[in-house]
């Protein structure tokens, strides 16, 4: 009887890895040409010896999201979903969905947009989540602001943003059923896509003082519970808004 083949750990540099890089161009002030240097060597080095794994292909989506590279961001997570090991996440396809959307408003791409968009769409059908339903609200909105910048698509932009506004109201009633902390998020962004939809069919916005307060009590909460940047300066945000 012979002994299964055993696989060889992963040992990564000691100075970095794609983990590291991911948390550092997302959270600290980190010199992102020099991370990205370092991004690249991995790549270069350990990609042909690991990257077929989908933990590892994840990893490196991770970090190219995290340094703004969404193209290679794209290619990685679409690597970590495709692999044979089934080692990958489900977050890398969420975020495989995100960074298309991501993709196709940087480079005006609308197939980009749509495919995003298409494989989130898959993923709430099969499990709606509070993540899957911002997520989708996002790439709408990205939607909405690409088919802005184009000529004549004034009417499928404003479809687009309809459908934004949906997806974060949606993902505000699974926060609610779920008690997410952090549900100020899709309840102003909710908020702010009827505001805007309202104002380009000429209509004048519904600002009721209980909504107003709703979403000022979901960031003050948040402040209390998880602390961020996002619900400090949403506290602005909302200012603004209502101003």
């Amino acid at each position: 009887m012979t002994n299964a083949p055993r696989i060889k750990p992963i040992c990564w540099p000691l100075t970095f890895n794609p983990a590291k890089i991911a948390v550092d161009g997302e959270y600290r002030d980190e010199d992102k040409v020099g991370l990205g240097d370092k991004l690249v060597y991995l790549e270069k080095v350990f990609g042909p010896l690991w990257g077929e794994l989908g933990i590892v292909a994840e990893a490196f989506g991770k970090a190219n999201a995290s340094l703004g590279r969404r193209a290679q961001a794209v290619e990685w997570y679409r690597q970590a979903v495709d692999a044979e090991d089934g080692t990958a996440s489900l977050k890398a396809a969420e975020q495989l969905g995100n960074q298309l959307t991501r993709l196709g408003e940087s480079t005006d791409d609308i197939g980009s947009i749509e495919a995003g968009l298409a494989l989130l769409e898959g993923l709430v059908a099969m499990k709606p989540t509070y993540e899957r339903e911002n997520l989708l609200g996002s790439g709408w909105k990205r939607k909405t602001l690409t088919l802005s910048r184009l000529e004549g698509q004034a009417d499928a932009a404003r479809a687009a943003l309809e459908q934004a506004a949906l997806h974060y109201r949606r993902a505000d009633q699974k926060a609610r059923e779920n008690g997410e902390i952090k549900r100020f998020y899709a309840a102003k962004n909710c908020l702010n896509a009827e505001i805007r939809a309202a104002l380009l069919a000429g209509r004048t916005p519904e600002l009721p003082d209980a909504r107003i307060q709703d979403v000022r009590d979901a960031l003050q909460l948040a402040m209390a519970k998880q602390p961020d940047f996002w619900s400090v300066v949403g506290q602005t945000e909302l200012d603004i808004l209502v101003a």
